[in-house]
């Protein structure tokens, strides 16, 4: 195979909203249940609009727009090994409750993949189940896609996203 990053080279930790990477442990890793993740978002636009100018040319003032959000999506298999892992997927997206009068908690979510001598992390903060979408075919396992969404930031300015090429618990605290 070549340089990439394989899928036993990567770890996915969900805890509780705000935990700080350094408060990551093995115990809050998903094993054996996620098939796929993907990030998206974050974008920004910048719209060209234009302004009268000088009477002979037309000025453009450049208006930015807000950033949108990240989605970060997982396909996963539902894994029956315990109560909790039955439940896991469900509970993201509608709380203890598991009804859909009731709502998940954000989440910090992280994902770190090591090659044997380098890291590379991602870490989201504040996430949100916001869609799950269970499903089974008759000849095949119980299995879902699931998104999360996060701002870029915080209502105090600090960063939901931090990416670096370190071991998860060495990436900074939540401001």
């Amino acid at each position: 195979m070549g340089n990439g990053i394989q899928p036993n080279e990567t770890a996915i930790y969900i805890v509780a909203a705000d935990t700080n990477p350094s408060g990551v442990t093995s115990a809050d890793r998903i094993t054996g249940e996620i098939e796929n993740w993907s990030l998206s978002g974050g974008n920004q636009d910048v719209e060209s609009v234009p302004v009268f100018g000088d009477g002979t040319t037309t000025a453009f003032l450049d208006k930015e727009k807000p950033r949108e959000q990240f989605e970060l999506s997982f396909d996963v298999y539902i894994n029956n090994t315990a109560s909790s892992t039955l439940d896991r997927w469900d509970t993201y997206k509608f709380g203890t409750g598991l009804t859909s009068a009731t709502e998940g908690s954000a989440k910090a979510i992280f994902i770190e993949s090591y090659t044997g001598t380098k890291y590379k992390s991602f870490a989201m903060n504040n996430c949100r189940a916001v869609t799950w979408e269970p499903g089974q075919a008759a000849d095949d396992f119980l299995k879902g896609t699931i998104t999360f969404k996060f701002s870029p930031t915080t209502s105090a300015g600090a960063a939901n996203l931090m990416t670096s090429s370190v071991q998860t618990t060495s990436l900074p605290n939540w401001s």
